[in-house]
């Protein structure tokens, strides 16, 4: 066993470096950010935003340089393409995020904030945003909306000393996490229920399932905020009372339009797939094949 370890001759992949130029950019930003602020402190408050601000700047270069090559690139064996839908949205993501610098500088600089921290999750959103446009397979998208997510997460309880930052942070952890989880089951399933359809027709029907299931996934998040005003109505929300005035039953509204019904579209989606149940001999013979 040992003899054969030595022997075994590794094969490094093949990478694109210039297809992954503008994400490898904004991470060594991100990066350059983390160690500025670890080792400069207060001093490097000032730098913070311009070297942001840059670093999306010069990602944007390798992004035009892609767009004029014009040829699409595939890397690690399909699950992750650059081509033209990609590149545009790359390209809009990285002018939103320069123009949310320019827009929150004077008021980050101005308050008792930690300016490194802000820029670095920002830009790891961004990131996550950029490797989202160009992910193809369920693992890269995962991964990429995770990376959107969780930085989002803390810049939601950014203001670490205010209590109604706190509570969005940990409300909005608690509803994503639970959306992860609910999203990512019910894609694993959508792959196995489509492949155990192929192998029990013989046909490939991937566009109707995907159609069905987006379709009753799209009506959840849709539904939910075109309810919420009657919802309010109907729970006695006053508009002339501020906020932390109002009845435990609007909030008790929004809680259902956001997140209760959502969630019940999920549950028909999965509904609609468990109808679909693998028998244990199909995980075999795909293995044996």
């Amino acid at each position: 066993m040992l003899a054969q370890l030595l022997t075994f001759a590794w094969n490094a992949p093949s990478i694109d470096y210039h297809a992954l130029a503008p994400e490898i950019i904004v991470a060594a930003t991100i990066v350059v950010l983390i160690v500025l602020d670890a080792f400069t402190g207060e001093r490097s408050r000032w730098a913070s935003s311009s070297l942001a601000g840059i670093g999306l700047l010069v990602a944007l270069i390798p992004v035009a340089t892609l767009a004029y090559d014009g040829v699409d690139r595939v890397l690690f064996g399909g699950g992750f393409v650059v081509d033209a839908y990609a590149l545009v949205l790359e390209a809009l993501f990285l002018v939103a995020g320069y123009v949310v610098i320019l827009i929150s500088t004077n008021y980050i600089a101005e308050g008792d904030y930690h300016e490194g921290e802000y820029y670095t999750l920002l830009l790891s959103s961004v990131l996550g945003m950029m490797v989202m446009a160009s992910a193809r397979d369920l693992i890269s998208i995962f991964i990429a909306l995770e990376l959107v997510s969780i930085p989002a997460y803390m810049l939601a309880a950014w203001r670490k000393r205010d209590q109604r930052s706190n509570e969005a942070g940990l409300k909005y952890y608690l509803m994503g996490v639970f959306a992860s989880a609910i999203l990512l089951y019910g894609q694993a399933m959508w792959l196995d229920t489509i492949d155990y359809d192929r192998e029990r027709t013989g046909l490939r029907r991937e566009g109707m399932y995907t159609s069905i299931y987006v379709f009753i996934e799209r009506l959840g998040y849709s539904m939910g905020p075109l309810l919420l005003g009657e919802l309010l109505q109907m729970m006695h929300f006053d508009k002339n009372l501020p906020l932390e005035k109002q009845p435990a039953s609007a909030e008790l509204a929004v809680t259902l339009s956001l997140v209760g019904i959502p969630a019940l579209a999920y549950g028909l989606g999965l509904l609609f797939l468990y109808f679909y149940r693998l028998p244990d001999d199909l995980g075999r013979s795909q293995t044996a094949r």
